[in-house]
């Protein structure tokens, strides 16, 4: 069993409150297999699926080839980046992962992982619960006492070799705080918020953008996503991407590269705009402001009228017989 002694804690440096995650723990419909697993009222959704263990070591570990390279003497330090810490799974699991294998390395191993939401420790003891495989690396966490505040919270697991940087706060703000440190640049990326339908804020477009500047020339990243605007907006910043099968009933998830090359004059002059004024908001001009905020542009649309589409788009024909282009 693990003491106090064996770890260092970083004191913390914004002594102030959190918000909490909203979980309530439901139990499933299966009569053959009665459980519980944790619900967020915040965003609708699950936080992970019953084979979570299995789900992280194919999307997350496998998927950014981390076994491989962390045997790779070249790392140093090497620097995981999640969006998304939810109730810690991911960390327990990485972190299992490495005191199996790699807790003889001489390397270290950093996670910085953002949140909105701090995990409360009822939960996290209840995740013990659900998952003893997980029990010694979360009696470890727990064995820190840990006390979390909005902005840097910061442990560090010195028999280990490990540190862990959670970042409570909204993600443009969490992103920022470690934009301008290079010792900050991530080496793997693990894309995990909630249902991009519900989760939005962490899969705009700038939010892809920022990722870029974090990223080493040699970055990787995977999601269990598939969605197309994920995929387009990871290619237009800088990052191969591969859609390969995704875990399980799964079809498809996404996983790839930093690869950043100079982007062009053309789209630098586009960039470099931080508004977008369209003029009349007919059909082609909602279509088209629509793309442009998907894209991550402020879109201003400008109409004379009191409401949208009272020109020629008002025609119901219009909606049938479009000459707009969707390339």
């Amino acid at each position: 069993m693990k003491t106090s002694k064996d770890f260092k804690i970083i004191p913390n440096i914004t002594p102030l409150k959190p918000l909490w995650n909203k979980t309530v723990w439901k139990e499933t419909q299966n009569i053959d297999d009665k459980r519980t697993y944790p619900f967020s009222e915040e965003f609708d959704d699950i936080f992970f699926q019953d084979d979570v263990i299995e789900e992280t070591n194919y999307v997350f570990i496998k998927g950014n080839n981390l076994e491989e390279r962390w045997r790779l003497e070249k790392y140093n330090e090497f620097k995981i980046g999640e969006l998304g810490f939810g109730l810690g799974l991911n960390f327990f699991i990485v972190l299992k992962k490495w005191i199996e294998n790699f807790k003889d390395s001489s390397n270290n191993l950093t996670f910085v992982s953002i949140d909105q939401y701090a995990p409360k420790i009822s939960d996290i003891i209840k995740i013990k619960e659900a998952y003893p495989q997980l029990k010694e690396v979360i009696d470890i966490f727990l064995s820190l006492n840990p006390v979390l505040f909005h902005g840097n919270n910061n442990f560090y697991i010195d028999k280990y070799k490990v540190t862990l940087k959670l970042i409570i706060s909204d993600i443009d703000e969490g992103l920022k705080s470690i934009e301008n440190i290079p010792s900050n640049k991530i080496d793997a990326w693990f894309l995990d918020g909630f249902d991009p339908k519900k989760n939005p804020d962490m899969w705009d477009a700038a939010i892809f953008k920022t990722i870029s500047t974090l990223s080493n020339t040699q970055s990787t990243f995977s999601t269990y996503t598939a969605a197309g605007f994920v995929k387009r907006n990871l290619e237009r910043y800088g990052f191969d991407v591969k859609k390969i099968k995704g875990f399980a009933n799964k079809r498809h998830m996404l996983k790839g590269n930093f690869s950043y090359t100079s982007p062009s004059r053309h789209q630098r002059k586009i960039e470099s705009s931080s508004d977008i004024a369209i003029i009349g908001s007919g059909l082609s001009s909602s279509i088209l402001a629509n793309k442009l905020a998907c894209q991550g542009f402020k879109v201003d649309v400008y109409e004379k009228n009191k409401y949208i589409a009272l020109g020629t788009s008002s025609n119901p024909v219009g909606g049938n017989v479009s000459k707009i282009s969707t390339r």
